[in-house]
């Protein structure tokens, strides 16, 4: 994909017809962003085979193209909703964004032309579920004089939720992947989101052990989740 790419700012650079060759050089390079799709899931796939959560069964797959991408937390925010709708809600949905704001901030200043960054992370939704959510983010750095009058730069989101495999997951693991991959969260809010993640694990147990969950222990599981900070932040007005 690299090379594709490379040979398309070359192609650029060798015309007059700035203009019209400029926009369709990023038409081609939204095209080849795409064929990031399989590469996400043949990732997701592998990410995670060895350890305690692997994939059991995709549930979703969305791919976004963004031209001059920002590590703004609000617009990651406002994309996540865009994805996945109210399953993602509070604690997690700002820990997620942090997740995607810390790699994209470092995808965006990785000095090569083409980088990349995989990650997952274990997700509670607002119905108490635990999930696996891919995140693949490629980007492309348009050096190119003339595709920078249009943007600095092509950023290919493909994101995956899944279920998991739990007959491995313990109570320990489920903290270790937390703590390892929600990093970039302050403390209190991993601590937030472990809480969530471990009812919704509790939650899955349950059912997958042939039993069901009562109205108290769903009200349970809802009531760990608190406001989104980043929602807040992107309602209230500009100082």
């Amino acid at each position: 994909m690299g090379a594709a790419l490379s040979n398309v700012i070359k192609s650029i650079d060798s015309t007059n017809d700035s203009g019209q060759q400029a926009i369709e050089s990023l038409s081609a390079l939204r095209a080849l962003g795409e064929s990031r799709d399989d590469v996400a899931w043949d990732k997701a796939e592998t990410l995670g085979a060895g350890d305690h959560a692997p994939i059991l069964k995709k549930l979703m797959r969305s791919q976004s193209i963004v031209t001059d991408a920002s590590s703004s937390n609000d617009q990651i925010a406002s994309g996540i909703k865009r994805v996945t709708g109210n399953t993602v809600k509070g604690q997690i949905l700002d820990g997620l964004t942090d997740i995607i704001a810390n790699a994209l901030s470092t995808v965006l200043n990785d000095s090569a032309q083409v980088s990349s960054k995989h990650f997952y992370a274990l997700i509670a939704t607002s119905s108490g579920a635990l999930l696996r959510v891919d995140i693949d983010i490629h980007s492309y750095n348009l050096r190119s004089k003339r595709l920078q009058q249009y943007a600095e730069n092509v950023v290919t989101f493909t994101s995956i939720i899944s279920t998991i495999d739990m007959t491995y997951l313990t109570l320990a693991d489920l903290k270790s992947i937390v703590s390892t991959t929600y990093t970039s969260s302050p403390e209190e809010r991993q601590k937030a989101i472990f809480d969530l993640v471990k009812a919704a694990w509790e939650n899955d147990l349950k059912l997958n052990g042939g039993g069901d969950l009562d109205d108290a222990e769903r009200d349970r599981s809802r009531a760990l989740i608190r406001p989104s900070e980043y929602e807040k932040q992107a309602a209230s007005p500009a100082a």
